[in-house]
């Protein structure tokens, strides 16, 4: 556990204990924030005993896996469940980590599993901001919300470049590898538009200023990490429409490539149809013209070779090949 206290009058946060967490608490000065980075049995049974969060909340922060974000508000706090990207370059997609934060009066609470930059950047960037003490808990959540939202951009971006790239070689010369890798673009995708639809719906909720935790002042700024998410739901849905006009490419190239593969086949099939004939015919039990002429073999080649040639410029002045 880490925890900082930005006191009134102080130029810079300090570290406190966890002794003097609760008694900052209780007397309702100044602003505190703890982090709790794999919390234990012990750390969950202290914040309920400390700060009075009931079960339910405490037994969401156990849970493994991806969780939707959403807010939720308790009277005396608020709980916020918000889901942190992850990039995975090295995989060609993303991920998320969950991030549990309780609101207070004059404290805030972050819980988590996975390391998170997010906050370390956070709480490089206000130590020495003297203003937290007088703006309050709710802008500690609002910077540390605005800064996970900033991280979708570069990654979104990151997506849209391989898919750009991918789109100019399908138009080219697709292949199933190129398709693979649509496809891991098309996932990443979803999982953003998974993290980022509800996201949008819990900003909304605190920029509508509905709760007494958040100052009149910060819920104007929860208006502008709305816009953000906006923005990027928006630019996520429109990567899926380029991602579904790709794959429509990818298949009608495919299908394009089968069409001229048989009819070229076609056209072979065809010119050796009339040399088929022939020969099967001469092939005959039976007196047939030439049969004992000395030339014959020479004139039923020469027959054979005028057909095809007539056949193959009739071919290529109707544009079959």
């Amino acid at each position: 556990m880490r925890a900082l206290a930005w006191m009134p009058g102080q130029d810079s946060a300090v570290p406190i204990s966890a002794d003097e967490m609760a008694t900052l608490r209780i007397q309702e000065e100044g602003v505190l924030w703890a982090d709790y980075p794999s919390p234990t049995d012990r750390d969950f049974d202290y914040l309920r005993a400390t700060f009075g969060f009931n079960a339910v909340t405490i037994d969401e922060c156990r849970h493994d896996g991806l969780h939707r974000a959403k807010v939720s508000d308790h009277g005396d706090y608020l709980f916020v469940i918000w889901p942190v990207l992850r990039a995975r370059p090295e995989a060609g997609g993303v991920a998320a980590s969950g991030l549990f934060v309780f609101v207070g009066a004059n404290y805030l609470i972050t819980v988590h599993d996975d390391p998170l930059p997010v906050l370390d950047d956070v709480s490089r960037s206000t130590v020495d901001d003297s203003d937290v003490a007088i703006q309050g808990s709710d802008w500690l959540l609002l910077r540390i919300l605005d800064d996970a939202v900033d991280a979708y951009f570069p990654e979104i971006d990151r997506l849209t470049e391989k898919l750009d790239e991918l789109e100019d070689v399908m138009f080219e010369n697709p292949s199933k590898a190129h398709m693979a890798s649509l496809f891991k673009v098309k996932r990443a995708m979803l999982t953003l538009r998974r993290m980022a639809g509800p996201e949008r719906d819990v900003v909304n909720l605190l920029a509508r200023h509905e709760s007494r935790l958040i100052d009149g002042q910060t819920f104007v700024y929860f208006q502008d990490v709305y816009d953000h998410l906006a923005r990027i739901t928006d630019s996520i849905d429109m990567s899926r429409d380029v991602i579904a006009g790709a794959m429509d490419i990818y298949l009608s190239s495919i299908s394009n490539r089968m069409n001229d593969i048989m009819k070229r086949l076609t056209v072979v099939a065809t010119i050796f149809m009339p040399m088929t004939f022939v020969t099967s015919l001469y092939g005959m039990n039976v007196r047939l013209p030439l049969d004992r002429h000395g030339s014959a073999f020479y004139v039923i080649v020469a027959v054979m070779v005028v057909v095809t040639i007539a056949m193959l410029v009739d071919f290529r002045r109707r544009g079959w090949w």
